[in-house]
């Protein structure tokens, strides 16, 4: 792995499911999503130009001669292992790869997409401005002005009496224009803004990859794991995400464990005749082959190696190629979104008419009423999660910027924040994996 070219499954994994040799080129099977099978050298599949960066490839590197060491003694034994260093070992490869980066890059820029189309409408514009500047607060602000000019009390009402219908007109008048000049505004800064998410991400998961290194929670989990080895009649194939975890929640296979449900089992392909497994029973569990291939299909993000060409059945799992690989389904990621529009806005009264400028009916409001909006304390070191939002109701709010620029800090964050959060479910039926 070391130098500029880096491998995002490493290659004592893929190399145990060769299909060829020429000399010391050692070929598997490749599939992707789009086009023909190939047979390739290893050094080609799953690597990409600085994908770790210097330091912490350096560091995996060194980890790797162990960890492959481990990999090939586990591939010449059956039954239950007894070594607490196979944690070490799934933890490693489950979070190292390009899978889990891209589909965290894949779900930020979703996000960003609906926070994006959400504040680029005038409406909501309007809505924020309201709160930043209500009409009450209008016509106090003239009174403090007039108040400075030394004017009376009984002078300061008389020129509010005739003068503020048309200072709350014009500032109706000017809000309106404002917005809607806004809203491409806002629109246009938030698409560039998007464009650094891959950049700040690849970051973000070096970062964490690199503590993960040194303290990984996880493995402490997978330790407590009973560890199997078990042969297999059939081939087992290899997936760009290397273990699949099957859980008690709404989603039964994830190509990562994201600490939301409660891990039941952990597969991982070792060679095409073994398969390790990691369970809480006391006995090796009897599995279907065929369909744990097609559960590493599905949980694929890119592609997947075999030791030899698919045919028949086998060959119309990859059609289902990478449809469990994403973080959130399209409807997981819209309910997530309503939740953060429901946190977003303040409850009650305001809320309600909040969602109904946003759903384009708008509400008739009584004078001097507005719409509250509080939004999180983003932008700071130690952003909170989404749970710990601040709401208009627990104090005073941080008013939503009228700038571009200064949504965007949010809408970023916003996906950060969403991205590093989110429990994940699918729809999706899983294949029956126990026979």
């Amino acid at each position: 792995m070391a130098g500029r070219r880096q491998h995002t499954v490493p290659q004592f994994m893929l190399m145990a499911f060769e299909s060829s040799r020429r000399g010391n080129e050692v070929r598997v099977w490749r599939y992707c999503r789009s086009g023909a099978p190939v047979e390739l050298n290893v050094t080609k599949i799953g690597v990409e130009k600085d994908f770790y960066g210097n330091e912490l490839d350096e560091r995996i590197t060194k980890l790797e001669t162990g960890f492959a060491s481990l990999a090939e003694e586990l591939r010449n034994r059956n039954g239950l292992i007894n070594r607490a260093d196979i944690g070490d070992l799934v933890a490693h490869l489950s979070l190292r790869t390009r899978a889990l980066r891209q589909s965290g890059i894949e779900l930020a820029t979703k996000m960003a997409d609906r926070v994006r189309d959400h504040f680029s409408q005038p409406e909501v514009l309007k809505a924020a401005a309201r709160r930043r500047l209500t009409k009450a607060e209008l016509l106090q602000r003239l009174r403090q002005e007039l108040a400075n000019q030394g004017l009376k009390r009984v002078e300061i009402e008389k020129r509010i009496f005739a003068a503020g219908p048309k200072l709350v007109a014009l500032w109706e008048q000017k809000l309106n224009e404002g917005a809607e000049e806004m809203a491409p505004v806002v629109d246009r800064v938030m698409r560039e803004g998007a464009k650094g998410l891959p950049a700040s991400m690849r970051v973000s998961f070096i970062e964490a990859l690199s503590r993960g290194l040194d303290d990984n929670p996880r493995v402490l989990a997978y330790r407590r794991f009973n560890w199997f080895v078990l042969p297999t009649a059939d081939s087992l194939i290899l997936g760009d995400c290397v273990c699949v975890f099957e859980t008690d929640g709404d989603r039964t296979f994830k190509p990562w464990d994201d600490e939301a449900s409660p891990g039941k089992r952990i597969l991982m392909p070792l060679a095409p005749g073994r398969l390790l497994i990691g369970a809480h029973e006391s006995e090796m569990p009897d599995l279907d082959i065929p369909a744990v291939n097609q559960v590493f299909a599905r949980c694929s993000l890119e592609f997947l190696v075999s030791a030899r060409r698919l045919v028949g059945p086998e060959a119309q799992m990859l059609d289902s190629l990478g449809t469990w690989s994403g973080i959130a389904s399209d409807g997981d990621l819209n309910a997530i979104w309503e939740q953060i529009k429901d946190d977003f806005w303040k409850s009650g009264e305001a809320n309600s008419r909040a969602f109904q400028i946003v759903n384009g009916n708008r509400p008739r409001m009584r004078p001097n009423s507005c719409i509250e909006v509080a939004v999180p304390r983003c932008g700071r070191p130690n952003r909170p999660p989404v749970s710990e939002w601040r709401h208009a109701q627990n104090g005073p709010p941080y008013l939503l910027p009228m700038d571009g620029l200064g949504i965007m800090a949010h809408v970023v964050n916003m996906g950060n924040q969403t991205a590093a959060h989110t429990a994940r479910s699918s729809s999706a039926c899983p294949p029956r994996v126990c026979s």
